[in-house]
């Protein structure tokens, strides 16, 4: 309201926490925040079942060392962080959120640990980049239209990653990827092409990640605390070093 009754000139608004609580109960509006709910299938206790018996007849039938049952998890994050709360008329069933033009660019992180506790290379993904970012020394990169995995890049993810260790070079140890249940991994687990490079997939059930995803526990949220965290730093620091903005004084 204030944005259009001074329209450009609309940086001298002030207003104490409560003045602004008895403004939304006088205007009937109310906080909305942007939520992701997860509820488990009746059948989970089934589906966990089933699960740990696909993961240990694979082990068995190839053999697989703890070593290399490796759980992945990928976490896609947009460059810029988008608001995740507005004020709105309260009951409205429908809550739109102001986002800008490049909002839709991401990367993914994707974390991988093995049955022995070892934490493994760092992958990154980028979408949309002509060229691959400079990254730290030990992450590896990857870069492609969709910032996700394709059917290339888990090959070339055991290969770098996976059998660059000593035990597993030359593909001499079978690998087995536990991998939540996105729509391209699924048909990763039926791929004869990497069944011929001794690496196997066992895909998560749906809605079940909280359970049989390790990854998704111990990782997922902090990370994302984390990524939050510096984004805001670096946002800090950019509106006072012009070596980090733009021509036309954008961040």
């Amino acid at each position: 309201m204030y944005r259009e009754t001074h329209d450009d000139d609309a940086t001298g608004f002030e207003g104490s926490p409560d003045w602004l609580a008895r403004f939304k109960r006088r205007r009937n509006l109310v906080l909305r925040r942007q939520t992701t709910s997860r509820s488990l299938p009746d059948e989970a206790p089934q589906v966990c079942r089933d699960f740990i018996e696909r993961a240990q007849n694979l082990t068995e039938t190839h053999d697989i060392n703890p070593r290399n049952i490796i759980n992945i998890y990928q976490v896609p994050r947009y460059f810029e962080t988008e608001p995740k709360s507005t004020i709105s008329a309260r009951g409205s069933r429908e809550v739109l959120l102001r986002k800008n033009g490049s909002s839709n660019r991401r990367f993914t992180a994707t974390f991988t640990i093995t049955a022995e506790s070892k934490v493994l290379r760092l992958h990154l993904f980028f979408s949309k980049l002509k060229n691959r970012p400079a990254c730290p020394p030990g992450v590896m990169v990857d870069v492609n239209p969709t910032g996700m995995w394709s059917a290339d890049i888990p090959l070339e993810h055991a290969r770098q990653i996976a059998f660059s260790r000593k035990e597993t070079q030359l593909y001499r140890e079978p690998v087995l990827y536990i991998i939540d249940s996105y729509d391209r991994h699924v048909k990763l687990a039926d791929s004869k092409r990497l069944e011929g490079f001794n690496v196997f997939f066992l895909v998560v059930p749906p809605n079940m990640i909280n359970i049989l995803q390790l990854l998704d526990v111990a990782v997922n949220r902090s990370y994302q605390e984390y990524y939050r965290d510096q984004y805001d730093k670096y946002l800090g620091k950019a509106l006072k070093d012009p070596l980090l903005q733009t021509k036309a004084v954008n961040l």
